[in-house]
């Protein structure tokens, strides 16, 4: 099965015991078992230092102000993993401060070929059902990005969304190999540029990171 990147999500086996990270509350199991036997599915998360390659990082949130949970599984508990979910799939779960913004942001980026995915508070609230977003939350977008010419039609789009929006958006720009650079640091034209993956984080130039664009 392939493992679905950062933000992605990914539906655990019945009766599978979580790995807590070392240093966690053992009853935050519970939680996680309680989610689990809802059949709802968890997010996956970037790996930390020291954790096995061969078990799926994932994580619980949690409804503010209480922070996620962050567990592992192996790999034969997973039964099914899936990307993150599309950003008009979440519009209507959104406070109403945000829904106008939100359906611009999706409709210019889709006009420029770009599907873009939600994760953050804005997916929780679709996946838990409840309300987790609220007016002051930030928008979390994925935004994939497969050459240079869609990288500036993206980057171009969120500017002119943030202008217009409630809130802070904060949206990751994710190359083919899974790389994500937040858009703001990338249209600053900064010479270094955080990047994050699914085995961690890690700064590069950033005239390497646009070369390995098309």
């Amino acid at each position: 099965m392939t493992v679905p990147g950062r933000h992605g999500w990914a539906r655990v086996a019945p009766g599978t015991v979580p790995r807590l990270l070392a240093g966690a509350d053992p009853r935050d199991a519970d939680e996680v078992l309680a989610w689990l036997a809802l059949g709802r599915p968890f997010v996956v998360r970037a790996r930390r230092d020291g954790e096995a390659g061969d078990r799926w990082p994932l994580a619980l949130s949690r409804p503010r102000p209480q922070p996620g949970v962050a567990f592992s599984v192996g790999a034969a508990q997973i039964l099914d993993g899936s990307p993150p979910l599309p950003l008009r799939a979440a519009i209507d779960a959104m406070p109403v401060a945000w829904r106008s913004a939100a359906g611009a942001l999706d409709a210019a980026l889709r006009e420029a070929g770009i599907e873009a995915g939600v994760f953050g508070s804005a997916a929780w609230s679709v996946i838990a059902g409840e309300a987790r977003m609220r007016p002051d939350s930030d928008l979390d977008v994925v935004v994939p990005v497969g050459d240079r010419a869609t990288l500036e039609a993206a980057l171009a789009r969120l500017a002119a969304a943030q202008a217009g929006a409630p809130g802070r958006i904060d949206a990751e720009c994710v190359w083919p190999d899974g790389r994500a650079a937040h858009w703001r640091e990338l249209a600053t034209g900064a010479p270094t540029v955080l990047t994050k993956h699914p085995e961690g984080a890690s700064i590069v130039r950033r005239d390497a990171l646009l070369a390995a664009l098309a």
